[in-house]
């Protein structure tokens, strides 16, 4: 089912697919890229469109009341079953275990609006690369998580090595401008950023900037010759960090130009650290499966 389009060119479009997030405390909440990166990027003021796929349950459902409340924009293909996958944080890294994947491939409807940028974000291989022909913008991006994952039901997920993805999605994602990943997403490649990045930039060629997150750590971001380290400009403690990546890569994406992307990078880490920091502390003790403190009595 796809909203009604807009008057004018989205800034920015995101197609992945929904997720059921289930926490150790027995909660469950909605996520996935596509949900964090519309929240961030509407903040900043964009106009987003997204492109989704999600089943029924309950949680999956307050997902796209969300999504259809802020996107200007939005399409979804219904599934018998959500993308789900059980969390729990450690720190900056977080152990998942899937519990249910998509039964097919998420694809962009015949009426998707015009957009200036579009991320590319799986999170349990639902993108091939026919996804990758389907959209045009001026500037394309692709979060590389979903599809380095190892993914078997009721198995803790395993980070493949960016080789192991399909040869026509890796070929298509050498022509984007932009890639993210994680540490933790990169340990199949280097067991550290700097080499992480190097080793990313050695498969993709040289057209996209690629960025690898770590945390607290900050950024590692290569652009053509250059590469550079980027501090965090404060660390957010006390807060669950889950979706963070997926902001950054939102946010620097929408703000991406022919300019140095380092400037975009280091905006959308401060946006980042703003929206951590107005998260409540019990968000973080439920994602890390900690009791929050009760009242005395």
């Amino acid at each position: 089912m796809s909203a009604a389009s807009p008057s004018e060119a989205l800034d920015l479009l995101v197609v992945g697919a929904l997720t059921v997030d289930h926490f150790p405390d027995g909660s469950a909440a909605p996520g996935g890229t596509v949900l964090h990166a519309a929240r961030a990027a509407v903040a900043a003021g964009h106009q987003v469109g997204v492109v989704t796929m999600a089943g029924s349950e309950p949680d999956a459902s307050a997902g796209l009341d969300e999504l259809r409340a802020v996107a200007a924009w939005s399409s979804v293909q219904a599934l018998a079953a959500s993308v789900a996958f059980r969390h729990r944080e450690h720190g900056d890294s977080r152990d998942l275990v899937l519990l249910a994947r998509p039964a097919a491939a998420l694809r962009l409807p015949p009426d998707t609006p015009p957009a200036r940028a579009i991320l590319f974000a799986p999170v349990a291989d639902e993108l091939d690369a026919a996804v990758f022909d389907s959209g045009h913008a001026e500037r394309r991006g692709a979060i590389l998580q979903g599809w380095l994952r190892d993914l078997h039901p009721g198995v803790p997920v395993t980070p493949l090595h960016l080789r192991d993805v399909p040869d026509d999605v890796r070929l298509a994602l050498e022509q984007v401008d932009l890639v993210l990943a994680s540490r933790d997403d990169l340990l199949a490649m280097a067991p550290e950023p700097a080499a992480q990045l190097a080793a990313v930039r050695a498969v993709l060629g040289t057209k996209p900037v690629v960025v690898v997150t770590a945390g607290s750590a900050g950024l590692w971001l290569s652009h053509g010759p250059r590469a550079v380290h980027v501090s965090a400009p404060r660390v957010v403690t006390g807060r669950a960090t889950v979706g963070a990546g997926d902001m950054l890569a939102a946010l620097m994406l929408a703000e991406l130009s022919e300019g140095d992307p380092l400037a975009a990078a280091e905006r959308a880490m401060e946006a980042v650290a703003d929206a951590l920091a107005a998260r409540p502390p019990t968000e973080t003790a439920r994602a890390a499966g900690v009791d929050p403190p009760r009242p005395a009595g």
